[in-house]
């Protein structure tokens, strides 16, 4: 098994929009091929966000953004600014 750890940031004024668009993009996710679970959280004073999603094996987690589409695009026009995925193997 995989992790795959997202970190962003955005304007915390837009922190509702935010997580609307965030949820969206995580109904995309979970309809990926080696999908198993995934936790979101934000820091709405600071304006970041962090994601951690689980994955059957390192391609499964390492997905194309792309492949989020409209969702991806969404939180693109809401100025999130996306780090890159961090990929882990689970040691426990």
């Amino acid at each position: 098994m995989y992790m795959r750890v997202t970190r962003g940031s955005f304007e915390p004024a837009k922190v509702d929009d935010v997580v609307k668009a965030s949820q969206a993009a995580t109904a995309v996710i979970r309809r990926l091929p080696g999908f198993q679970s995934t936790q979101s959280g934000v820091d709405r004073a600071n304006g970041t966000l962090h994601v951690v999603s689980t994955w059957d094996d390192q391609n499964a987690a390492a997905f194309p953004r792309e492949s989020l589409g409209d969702a991806l695009a969404r939180l693109v026009q809401l100025g999130v600014t996306l780090d890159p995925p961090a990929i882990y193997e689970v040691t426990d």
